[in-house]
C-alpha cells in the first residue's frame, strides 16, 4: 500500500524566508560600510543599537503577546532588516534616545499588532522613520560633514552643537552624488552602493522589481514636469533618497503586491504621490508616506490586478471555444 503523502507536490527550494532576510542584510552591508566610512562611530553605534533593540523588542514582544507560536523553528532576521534600515535612513547626528523611540514604535505598534513576521501590512523601518519624522522634526535635521567628526560621540546623547545643514542638491557635481560624499542620511546618499545592492538582489531572485522600476521610471518621466527642468530629475532621485527606497523598501515580499502588474501599479502611484508631496512636507514624509499608502492598499491591488487576469483568461477561453 502506497501512502498518500509519498505523492503529495513538495516544493525544495533555497528561498526559505531566512534566505531572503539574509540576502537583504547582506545587500544592506554595501551602504552600512558607505555610512561607516562617512560618519564613523556615530553610524556604527546607531546601527548597531537599531539592529540589536529590534531584534531584542520583536523578540520580548512576540513572547507576550504571541506566547503559542514564538518557540516554534524559524530565524526571524527581518528584526536585524528592519533596523539596519531604519537607522540608515537616520541622519547621523540623531540622538540614541530617538532612535531607540522609533525602533520601539515600529516593533511594537507596526509589527507585532498586526502577527509579527511574516503578517504586517505595513514596512516597520519605513513607518518607524515617519513616526520619529513627525515627532522630533528639529532634531531630523541634525546632520554632519562626512569625514570631519568621525570620532564624535556628543550628538548620539543629544548635543547638536557639532551638526550642520544638509548639502543643496544645486551645488553637488554628479561624481558626488554617486559616492555620496556630502551631507546626508548615514546610508541613503551613496548611489553607486544602492545600485550595486539592487543589482545583487535581482540576481539572487530575492526582490520583485516590478514596483521599484515603475516607480524610477514614473519619477523621471513627471518629476521633470513639475520641477520645469529634466536635467533635475537624475540629481533628485540620487539626492533625494528615492533610489533607497526603490531598491530596499519597494521590493519587499510582505508589504507589496505580489503580482507583477500589482507592483507595477503600485510603484506608479508611489512616485505620483511622492511628486505631489515634495516641497509640500518634508523629503523624507514625501519619500515614505505614499510607501505606507501603498502598503494599506497593497491587497485591493492585487486583487484588482487578479480580477483583470482572470477576466483576460476567461474572455480567450470563450474565442478558443
Amino acid at each position: 500500500m502506497i501512502r498518500s503523502r509519498n505523492l503529495a507536490p513538495f516544493i525544495h527550494t533555497e528561498m526559505t524566508a531566512p534566505y531572503i532576510y539574509m540576502t537583504h542584510i547582506v545587500a544592506l552591508l554595501p551602504c552600512v560600510i558607505a555610512g561607516i566610512i562617512f560618519y564613523g562611530i556615530t553610524a556604527i553605534t546607531l546601527i548597531a543599537v537599531c539592529a540589536t533593540a529590534f531584534m531584542l523588542l520583536d523578540n520580548a514582544f512576540g513572547r507576550m503577546v504571541r506566547r503559542d507560536g514564538i518557540d516554534r523553528n524559524y530565524a526571524d532576521f527581518s528584526s536585524i532588516e528592519a533596523g539596519v534600515i531604519f537607522a540608515l535612513m537616520l541622519p547621523p547626528g540623531t540622538s540614541i534616545i530617538i532612535a531607540l523611540t522609533g525602533v520601539l514604535f515600529g516593533s511594537f505598534v507596526v509589527k507585532q499588532f498586526f502577527g509579527g513576521a511574516g503578517n504586517n501590512i505595513l514596512n516597520p523601518a519605513c513607518v518607524a522613520r515617519l513616526f520619529v519624522e513627525m515627532v522630533f522634526p528639529s532634531q531630523m535635521e541634525c546632520f554632519k560633514t562626512p569625514f570631519t567628526s568621525w570620532f564624535d560621540i556628543t550628538t548620539l546623547i543629544g548635543n547638536m552643537d557639532n551638526v550642520a545643514a544638509r548639502d543643496d542638491v544645486s551645488t553637488l557635481y554628479l561624481i558626488e552624488l554617486i559616492a555620496g560624499s556630502y551631507t546626508g542620511y548615514i546610508g541613503m546618499t551613496c548611489a553607486g552602493m544602492i545600485l550595486i545592492a539592487g543589482i545583487y538582489q535581482v540576481f539572487k531572485g530575492t526582490v520583485r522589481m516590478y514596483a521599484p522600476l515603475s516607480y524610477l521610471v514614473v519619477l523621471m518621466i513627471i518629476y521633470p514636469i513639475k520641477d520645469g527642468s529634466f536635467h533635475s530629475v537624475i540629481p533628485f532621485i540620487l539626492f533625494s533618497g528615492a533610489l533607497f527606497v526603490a531598491v530596499y523598501v519597494l521590493g519587499d515580499f510582505t508589504t507589496m503586491p505580489s503580482r507583477n502588474m500589482g507592483g507595477v501599479i503600485a510603484g506608479a502611484i508611489c512616485a505620483v504621490l511622492t511628486v505631489i508631496l515634495i516641497g509640500r512636507v518634508s523629503d523624507m514624509c514625501a519619500l515614505l508616506a505614499p510607501v505606507m499608502a501603498i502598503n494599506f492598499l497593497s491587497f485591493e491591488i492585487d486583487f484588482f490586478t487578479k480580477a483583470i487576469a482572470h477576466r483576460k483568461t476567461t474572455r480567450q477561453r470563450e474565442v478558443e471555444l
